[in-house]
């Protein structure tokens, strides 16, 4: 079992399914003019999974490149493809028709054609283009720091500790690594 303390927690009614206990500890020695509370709940595993982390390769449109014209033809022909939900014109949040995910859905499909277009006509370039040095194990070491980092914070931040010492060796074998990978290629 893990204890935590923590200031303040909202939880979702969907993430707690059993609340087992409350104290209220009154005789607690506490600097705070508030009283101290526990609690001890049953999540459910499904939300306490880490979060694995894909290598992404971020791309980027170079729309310098691009066809403005070419994409804004195919904008204007992608747009009107899609219907207009009218009756959200008449809403005023009191109506029958469910307009909120009719609104979501219009903005999605405005969303989705200007993605296509921009992938039909805008060339895109892998951002490690910018960094001609760059490579996968900086990559890993990124993803390192991130982890630490994520994992420091969801501990309150501790200016001491394994934690802290983790994480300031993964940010500096980063900071190392980036500094002589940018100075091997200049």
């Amino acid at each position: 079992m893990v204890t935590t303390v923590i200031s303040i927690m909202l939880v979702s009614p969907a993430l707690v399914h059993n609340q087992q206990s409350v104290v209220i500890h009154v005789e607690d020695h506490n600097a705070s003019d508030h009283y101290a509370i526990s609690t001890v709940v049953n999540i459910d595993s499904k939300y306490t999974t880490k979060k694995q982390y894909v290598k992404n390769k971020t791309l980027k449109y170079m729309w310098n490149k691009g066809d403005v014209n070419v994409y804004a033809n195919v904008v204007s022909k992608e747009l009107s493809n899609i219907i207009f939900p009218k009756t959200v014109m008449t809403c005023n949040g009191q109506c029958q028709h469910n307009c909120m995910p009719m609104i979501d859905r219009y903005y999605n499909d405005i969303v989705q054609c200007l993605i296509t277009a921009s992938n039909s006509c805008i060339p895109v370039n892998n951002s490690r283009h910018q960094k001609h040095w760059w490579n996968d194990e900086l990559d890993e070491l990124k993803l390192q720091v991130i982890d630490a980092t994520n994992l420091w914070r969801s501990v309150g931040c501790p200016h001491s500790g394994l934690l802290n010492v983790n994480r300031l060796q993964c940010k500096y074998r980063y900071k190392l690594a980036i500094r002589s990978g940018g100075f091997e290629c200049e």
